[in-house]
């Protein structure tokens, strides 16, 4: 019920721009009439009529997206929402926390009014942070629009609590690792982006992270996704430059030498570490990762045995593992991984397919895999077969204490979650009198 009325409330700020814009072209030439015909649409509207202390939550919510596909004020629903009316207005320009986005995209030719548009938000949002987003083309930008950095971009990053640099992705004959901007700004990007003091969270997309700032900047990072390859020198300085760091996505690293051979301090405060493959996670040294809580896998593939070749992980909790296009070879890489982590607590395997044998051997005797198991997710699994949902019963059930073939020195299995899972009322049928709760969501399932 708060949910659909959220949705409505969503959709009424949406609709009152443009009932104002439709009042403001038919009755332009008597703008009394208009003003009495936006009146008595506005009564009509429950949403424009609220209290301060209940409209503000609402627009808080409707003011974080963006539309991706424009760029300036166009892509802003704080625009939108300050002109319905004069009340709104009001809220909007007295409420700092209104104006919690700036979004700048630079092509070939200067933003019209884009000087006006950062004055404007980084006045009305003042002193919060900004969650700011920038998109440059891969190659090298026109002149003009060098000069619109030069000008804009130091006082857009001192106010950055969250950055999103986007860069286009290369072509097939370019470099995969961009030139940061093209050459005509590479050497004075450091002068472009002075300081950062508000910045927590850093996404770059086909950028290199050792062009962008000087190590300063990265001091207060909690957080850095990387959407392109990286190599050792940037992995370096992250260790070095952002101890603070609790979150880190990298994509893939370019190494030389054999595992363990990456030079880094210990991520001391890393809780989350997102990688695409367990090759990814074979340079680091032994005492890397001393308080890894959570480590999400894209692609798990590997051709050996990983158990002389990963970093310790003594505190991991949870495993996440993407596992579409399965193989009788991911299974396998899983599998090791999970008995090189004996500590993990939560498994989520996403998109799993032909699982029947990696269950089994799960439940193997030699394997003694996952001892302390307590929550299993399972997402975007079909069923389709009755193997895998014979052997998937039959490790739950010996993972449970309601069984008299619970395995022997083993944490009891308590919750297991499905998501958009089909075939998944064949499972909880089975599971009833062994396991509670099963989390099951619905949209999803069938």
């Amino acid at each position: 019920m708060q949910k659909e009325a959220a949705q409505r409330q969503h959709f009424a700020i949406e609709r009152a721009p443009k009932i104002v814009d439709v009042a403001a072209a038919d009755l332009d030439r008597d703008p009394a009439q208009m003003e009495e015909h936006i009146a008595l649409v506005t009564r009509d509207t429950p949403v424009l009529r609220l209290p301060y202390l209940a409209l503000v939550p609402i627009l808080s919510d409707y003011v974080r997206h963006i539309d991706v596909e424009e760029k300036g004020p166009c892509a802003q629903p704080s625009f939108a929402a300050a002109s319905v009316c004069r009340a709104w207005r009001d809220i909007m320009i007295s409420t700092p926390s209104l104006w919690p986005v700036l979004r700048l995209k630079f092509g070939q030719g200067v933003i019209r009014h884009a000087a006006e548009y950062v004055h404007l938000v980084l006045q009305r949002s003042d002193p919060l942070p900004l969650s700011v987003y920038l998109e440059v083309p891969f190659k090298v930008i026109d002149a003009n629009s060098v000069a619109l950095l030069e000008d804009l971009l130091p006082s857009v990053v001192a106010r950055a609590g969250y950055l999103d640099i986007w860069q286009h992705p290369p072509q097939d004959d370019e470099p995969h690792v961009a030139p940061l901007l093209g050459s005509s700004v590479q050497g004075a990007i450091l002068a472009l982006l002075p300081s950062t003091p508000q910045l927590v969270r850093l996404d770059l997309y086909y950028f290199d992270p050792l062009h962008l700032f000087s190590p300063d900047a990265y001091a207060k990072l909690r957080r850095i996704d990387l959407h392109s390859s990286v190599d050792e020198a940037c992995i370096q300085l992250l260790s070095t430059a952002a101890p603070e760091i609790e979150y880190l996505r990298l994509s893939a690293i370019h190494t030389v030498g054999p595992p363990g051979s990456l030079r880094v301090s210990p991520l001391k405060n890393l809780r989350t570490l997102s990688i695409d493959t367990v090759d990814d996670l074979s340079p680091f040294p032994t005492d890397a990762f001393p308080a890894l809580h959570s480590l999400y896998l894209e692609y798990p593939l590997h051709d050996t045995d990983l158990g002389h070749q990963l970093p310790a992980l003594p505190l991991l909790h949870t495993l996440r593992v993407t596992c579409y296009d399965s193989t009788t070879a991911m299974w396998e890489t899983t599998l090791s991984l999970i008995l090189h982590v004996p500590s993990i607590h939560r498994l989520e395997l996403v998109g799993p397919e032909n699982s029947a044998t990696f269950w089994t051997e799960l439940l193997a005797p030699t394997a003694r895999a996952a001892p302390n198991l307590r929550t299993l997710h399972i997402e975007d699994e079909d069923f389709e077969t009755s193997d895998e949902i014979d052997a998937f019963l039959h490790f739950v059930k010996s993972r449970t204490a309601r069984t008299g073939e619970h395995l022997a020195g083993s944490t009891s299995l308590a919750r297991l979650e499905f998501f958009r899972t089909r075939n998944v009322s064949k499972i909880t049928e089975g599971l009833k009198s062994y396991i509670e709760p099963i989390i099951v969501d619905e949209p999803g399932a069938e």
